[in-house]
């Protein structure tokens, strides 16, 4: 080991044991400045399946992950909000542009041009797409969203690694589900809720309205359990998306 990867100090503490040892004496271990011992308990937790970061002062507090999570959501409604301010003004430039083609608005019964659902269709795709790169790639790149690096939060593995993007898109697409079964629906809905030639007065069947219901109800019970698994994990306090993902969110003293 190289002396510019020691500690800076001449002697350091144990991050696992507690103790204090010549800097030269310890090694880098999941991400710890461990002594011999410390290693071996690292390795004894990680092949027990325990998480190699198992200190209980680990664990965020509730409040600071709601803070977390809202900011978070405070963040991404101004990205939503942008973009969708950008779509609206090229959907408005679009129909300037093509004026002598789009019917009168106040014919009764006119159908929208087919441009106008194809940008509702587009918006909707794009907030989605969004979203997920929000919730996956910070994750990866750095373990945290701007919420979590305000609250000092980080997501990594179960066993103390980082995130590979491939686990951090399966952890963002799970968080995500009830949002993300929320537009399929609203792509299945949308086309039907504009009249055409075809179907001058639309109204969607029976049999989609049940199954639009069905799916709301499914996603609303993917966040109860969610939740539900947050709060009744006292150990390590993961959700059901991060159980899944073999995820863990910690508190990090880092920046």
């Amino acid at each position: 080991m190289s002396q510019s990867s020691l500690p800076p100090d001449r002697f350091k503490a144990c991050e696992v044991t507690g103790e204090i040892l010549p800097a030269d004496s310890l090694v880098q271990f999941q991400g710890k400045w461990v002594s011999e011992k410390g290693k071996q308990i690292l390795l004894e937790r990680l092949q027990s399946g325990e998480p190699a970061l198992a200190d209980e002062m680990t664990r965020p507090g509730f409040w600071r992950r709601f803070g977390c999570y809202l900011l978070d959501w405070l963040i991404f409604g101004v990205v939503e909000l942008v973009c969708s301010v950008i779509l609206m003004i090229a959907a408005a430039i679009f129909a300037f542009a093509n004026a002598g083609q789009i019917q009168s608005p106040q014919a009764p019964g006119a159908p929208p041009p087919s441009w106008a659902i194809w940008f509702g269709i587009i918006t909707v795709l794009v907030i989605n797409i969004l979203l997920i790169l929000y919730f996956s790639y910070p994750h990866y790149k750095w373990g945290r969203t701007p919420g979590k690096y305000v609250g000092r939060l980080k997501v990594v593995m179960f066993n103390g690694s980082p995130l590979t993007f491939r686990r951090a898109l399966l952890r963002s697409v799970l968080y995500l589900l009830p949002a993300l079964i929320g537009c399929a629906a609203d792509l299945i809905l949308l086309p039907l809720m504009f009249p055409s030639a075809a179907n001058p007065a639309p109204h969607p069947s029976s049999a989609v309205t049940i199954i639009v219901g069905l799916v709301f109800i499914a996603a609303f019970g993917w966040w109860i359990a969610d939740c539900i698994f947050l709060i009744t994990d006292t150990r390590y306090q993961r959700s059901l998306h991060d159980r899944l993902a073999g995820t863990w969110v910690i508190l990090s003293q880092d920046r």
